[in-house]
C-alpha cells in the first residue's frame, strides 16, 4: 500500500509539473495570437490574447519545478514587455508596473536555470533577453529625462537609478558589451544631475563623490560636490574635490569659479583677486561670470554696496562688450532692486532713489539688447510697484477728499498700463509663462477684460 500511496502521489506531481509546462506553452500560443491579431490591426483580439498570456503564466511562476526554468520567466517577460508598450486605451489599467515587471522577468530568466556541468546559466533566447532589457533601460532613461524636464527631480532620480540597475545586471549577462558600462554612467551622471538640480545635498557628495571616484565627472561634477563641502564648512575637502577636478579639467572655468568662493569664505581677499584675474585673462568669455561670482558672494555676505560697486567698476572695464554688458547692467538693476527693498523701512526717499538707478539698468540693458526679455518684466514691475504705491497713498486719504483720490487712482491706471505695454513687448519676443501670467494679472488691473480673456484662452 506504500508503495502504491508513494506511486499515486509521484504520479500526481508528474501531471502537475505538465500542467504548468502546459501553462507555459498556453502563454506562448497566445502571446503569438496577440501579435498576429495585432498585426492584423485586431486590437480587440489582440488585448484579450496577451490578457488571457497573462493569466497562463502566472501560476507557471510559483511552481517549484517551473519556476526554475528560464522559459518560464522569459515568456513572462516578453508578456509584460508588450503590456507596458502597447499604447491601447484597453491596457492602461495593466500598465503600472508592467516595465519593472518585465525586466525583473528578463533577469530571472538570464539567472534562474543553470547548467548542471559547468553551472553556467541557460538562458532562453538569450539574444532577445539582452536586447529587450536593454530596450527597457533606455526606456527607464527616456522617462528620466521626461522627468527631469518637468522638474520632477525625486521622479527622475529613482528611474534614472532603475535604469543604471538594468544596464548593470545586463553586463553581467553580456560582458563583452563595452557600450553598457557607459550607459550605466550615462545613468548615474542623471542621478547626480537630478540630486544637484533639487538641492539634495547628502545625494549630491554620495553620487557626486562615486561619479568623480569612477572617473567620469565632467567638470560641474567636481564644482557642484565642492559647494556642497563648502556650505558644510568643510573646505578641506572642498579643496581635495577641487584640486582633483583642476587636475583633471584644468581648462574648465566652473573649477576655478569653485576655488573664487573658497578664497572667500575663507576672507583671502588676496587668493580671491588673484583667481578673479586669472579666470579673466584664461577665459576671456567667462568674465562676466567671474565678476558676477564676485559680486554673488557679496550679495551673499549681505554687503549690497560691494555688490554695486563691483558693477559698476565692471560696466566701466566692458564698454566694448556687448555681450557682457547686458549681463552686467540687468544684474545692477537687480541689486538696486533688493537696495531698494532694504532701505524701504528706514530710508523711503533713498529707496525710490535706488529703485530709479534700477530702472536705468534696465533701460540700459535693452538699449544694448532689445530682445532681453526679463528686463521688460523687471520695467513693468517698476511700474506696478509705483502704480500700487498711488493705489496705497488713494486708500489712505479721508473719505471726503475725492478728487485727489480719483487724480491718485488716475495716477496707478496709468503705471499698471506702462506695466502692461512692457510685459507686451516682452511677451511679443518669448512666450514666457511667467510674463504671461503677470499680463493677465495687469489687464486685470487695468480692467481690459478681452485683453485678459484672449490671453487665457491662448494655448
Amino acid at each position: 500500500m506504500k508503495k502504491f500511496a508513494l506511486y499515486c502521489f509521484a504520479t500526481l506531481f508528474s501531471l502537475h509539473v505538465i500542467s504548468q509546462s502546459s501553462n507555459v506553452l498556453t502563454a506562448w500560443e497566445y502571446l503569438e495570437t496577440y501579435k498576429r491579431e495585432r498585426d492584423a490591426g485586431n486590437e480587440a483580439a489582440a488585448i484579450q490574447a496577451l490578457l488571457d498570456a497573462k493569466k497562463e503564466i502566472e501560476p507557471a511562476t510559483k511552481h517549484p519545478t517551473t519556476s526554475q526554468q528560464s522559459k518560464t520567466w522569459k515568456r513572462r517577460g516578453d508578456i509584460y514587455y508588450e503590456i507596458a508598450v502597447n499604447k491601447s486605451p484597453r491596457l492602461v489599467l495593466e500598465k503600472e508596473g508592467a516595465l519593472d515587471t518585465a525586466a525583473a522577468s528578463y533577469l530571472r530568466a538570464a539567472t534562474v536555470e543553470k547548467n548542471e556541468r559547468n553551472g553556467k546559466p541557460i538562458i532562453e533566447d538569450r539574444s532577445d533577453v539582452i536586447f529587450k532589457l536593454i530596450t527597457i533601460a533606455n526606456r527607464m532613461m527616456e522617462q528620466g529625462n521626461a522627468e527631469m524636464e518637468n522638474k520632477s527631480y525625486e521622479k527622475a532620480l529613482s528611474t534614472y537609478e532603475r535604469a543604471r540597475y538594468m544596464y548593470d545586471q545586463t553586463s553581467l549577462i553580456d560582458p563583452k558589451n563595452n557600450s553598457l558600462p557607459n550607459a550605466s554612467n550615462s545613468a548615474l551622471m542623471g542621478m547626480v544631475a537630478c540630486a544637484v538640480t533639487a538641492n539634495m545635498k547628502e545625494k549630491t557628495l554620495s553620487l557626486g563623490n562615486e561619479a568623480i571616484s569612477k572617473g567620469v565627472a565632467e567638470a560641474w561634477v567636481y564644482q557642484a560636490v565642492a559647494a556642497v563641502y563648502i556650505e558644510n564648512k568643510d573646505l578641506t575637502k572642498a579643496k581635495e574635490v577641487l584640486a582633483a577636478g583642476k587636475q583633471k579639467f584644468p581648462n574648465e572655468s566652473a573649477i576655478y569659479l569653485a576655488e573664487l568662493r573658497i578664497a572667500f569664505e575663507e576672507k583671502d581677499t588676496q587668493r580671491a583677486t588673484q583667481i578673479i584675474n586669472e579666470g579673466k585673462t584664461k577665459f576671456p568669455d567667462k568674465k562676466a561670470d567671474f565678476i558676477l561670482e564676485e559680486v554673488n558672494i557679496y550679495l551673499t555676505q549681505g554687503d549690497d554696496e560691494k555688490a554695486s560697486k563691483a558693477l559698476e567698476e565692471a560696466i566701466g572695464a566692458f564698454q566694448n562688450d556687448k555681450e557682457i554688458l547686458k549681463i552686467l547692467y540687468f544684474n545692477a538693476g537687480i541689486i538696486y532692486d533688493n537696495l531698494a527693498k532694504k532701505s524701504a523701512g528706514s530710508d523711503k526717499n533713498l529707496s525710490k532713489q535706488q529703485l530709479e538707478i534700477a530702472k536705468s539698468y534696465y533701460e540700459k540693458t535693452l538699449e544694448v539688447d532689445p530682445n532681453y526679455v526679463s528686463a521688460y518684466n523687471q520695467l513693468a514691475n517698476y511700474h506696478v510697484t509705483k502704480g500700487n504705491e498711488y493705489i496705497t497713498d488713494a486708500n489712505n486719504l479721508p473719505f471726503e477728499k475725492k478728487k485727489e483720490y480719483d487724480e491718485l487712482k488716475a495716477k496707478a491706471m496709468a503705471e499698471y498700463k506702462k506695466a502692461a505695454e512692457y510685459l507686451e513687448k516682452g511677451y511679443s519676443i518669448k512666450k514666457d509663462t511667467t510674463i504671461k501670467n503677470n499680463l493677465i494679472e495687469i489687464y486685470k488691473k487695468t480692467q481690459e477684460y478681452d485683453k485678459m480673456k484672449a490671453l487665457q484662452n491662448e494655448k
